[in-house]
């Protein structure tokens, strides 16, 4: 989650681990694009991206 909010410059680090757990949803449903967000309303589909973020993450 780190690695997708921080590492594409939607927020800062520090405003990172100050957000409320639920807030960071806001933060990633303001930057998907027009009409994305309804293909991100399948839980499944939101933790493989999650879970590639976290792959990612852990690779860089």
């Amino acid at each position: 989650m780190h690695a997708l909010v921080v590492g594409q410059g939607w927020i800062g680090a520090a405003e990172f681990w100050t957000l409320p757990p639920g807030q960071i949803w806001w933060v990633i449903d303001d930057r998907l694009p027009q009409g994305a967000a309804g293909a991100l309303s399948d839980r499944a589909e939101m933790l493989t991206l999650l879970r590639k973020a976290k792959r990612d993450e852990r690779s860089a």
